[in-house]
């Protein structure tokens, strides 16, 4: 599959410290690429730097063959997405008002909403099971209908790339599930590219086409699960003990946590 995604030689740096040191990948269109990593390792930054929020020291980043600053920003807006770890929740709008943000930057110079708008977001929270909160407001929902409603705005906006830091973070086995096969579903029924930070392993291997291995601004591996997460590369990222077998699921690594009192076991 052709790159809708390349980084080539980025450096990002904050207050004179380095963040990410010389990072190429490239992102395959409509895959489900998938950044791990210990705290710290900059995987928010790349995403940052991906998304316009912030701007590289170094390199150059590109989607669809094009330079990320040769964009405009409501021109980036129609060609991704990027969904927060936790959007704030403080002005009480409606789950419907929230969704139809995402249209913003598809309205002409006046603003003015159209049919087609208002059908685009009816669909997007049909798609993410959030259309029976449509009147709700968003600070009456669970965390879980929180992020599919944000991430129906994004749908909203019509990307080609949804970029998401940590959409599980916080939540349940169940709400965890059921957006991880939403992602999947993107991905397959509308062709869009997930890119995604995720701090569970085992959903990763799971669910990712391509998982990218950062430590300290430094990618340690990328490849497909089972290139990538081995005991050797594991160690390396977070410095600690795990088991990598089988899962029962199919040919996917899974990953078990060797916490220190049950050392002896491995010993």
């Amino acid at each position: 599959m052709k790159p809708i995604v390349c980084f080539e030689n980025v450096c990002f740096q904050y207050d004179q410290r380095k963040i990410l040191n010389n990072i190429s990948f490239q992102v395959s269109q409509g895959s489900f690429f998938i950044i791990i990593g210990p705290n710290g390792s900059g995987k928010t930054s790349l995403l940052k730097t991906l998304s316009g929020l912030e701007k590289s020291s170094s390199g150059q980043i590109s989607i669809l063959n094009k330079p990320v600053y040769r964009y405009s920003t409501k021109e980036l807006a129609t060609v991704l997405a990027y969904v927060p770890q936790t959007a704030p929740v403080d002005f009480p709008f409606t789950v419907i008002d929230i969704v139809r943000m995402g249209r913003a930057p598809h309205l002409g110079i006046f603003g003015d909403e159209k049919k087609d708008d208002l059908e685009i977001a009816r669909q997007a929270m049909i798609f993410t099971n959030t259309d029976h909160l449509a009147n709700r407001k968003i600070n009456q929902l669970s965390g879980g209908e929180c992020q599919r409603v944000n991430i129906a705005r994004a749908i909203c906006q019509q990307p080609h790339i949804l970029l998401l830091d940590e959409p599980t973070a916080s939540l349940d086995l169940g709400h965890q599930t059921r957006i991880m096969d939403l992602m999947e579903k993107l991905k397959t029924e509308q062709d869009m590219t997930i890119i995604m930070i995720s701090h569970d392993i085992n959903l990763a291997a799971l669910y990712g086409d391509h998982i990218l291995v950062l430590k300290n601004g430094d990618i340690v591996a990328q490849g497909s699960a089972n290139d990538v997460m081995t005991f050797d590369i594991l160690e390396t990222a977070y410095q600690c003990i795990v088991l990598v077998d089988e899962s029962p699921l199919g040919k996917y690594p899974r990953i078990t946590l060797v916490p220190e009192k049950y050392h002896y076991v491995i010993d």
